[in-house]
C-alpha cells in the first residue's frame, strides 16, 4: 500500500523438520500487506482481491479487437 521498495524472502529448509522462514525488508518504517490464499484455486483469490480493491472497468469497445500496423501492406480504409 506504499511506494517504498519491499522485498520478501521465503526460505524453505528441509532437514529433520521442515521449516519455512519468511523475511520482510522494506525501505519504509511501516508495511501493510494483504495475503490471500485458497485451496479452491486462483479464481477465488482474484474474486476476494476484487471485493477489497474493486472490480476493473470494462475497456471501451473501440479498444478491443483491432490492431493497425503502419508496416502492413494494407491501409486502414
Amino acid at each position: 500500500m506504499n511506494s517504498a521498495d519491499t522485498w520478501v524472502d521465503i526460505l524453505k529448509i528441509a532437514n529433520n523438520t521442515e521449516c519455512t522462514f519468511i523475511n520482510f525488508i522494506s525501505e519504509a518504517p511501516t508495511m501493510e500487506f494483504f495475503i490471500f490464499g485458497s485451496k479452491f484455486g486462483p479464481k477465488v483469490v482474484q474474486k476476494n482481491l476484487a471485493e477489497i480493491s474493486g472490480y476493473p472497468y470494462m475497456p471501451p469497445a473501440y479498444s478491443l479487437g483491432f490492431h493497425f500496423s503502419k508496416w502492413a501492406p494494407i491501409d486502414a480504409n
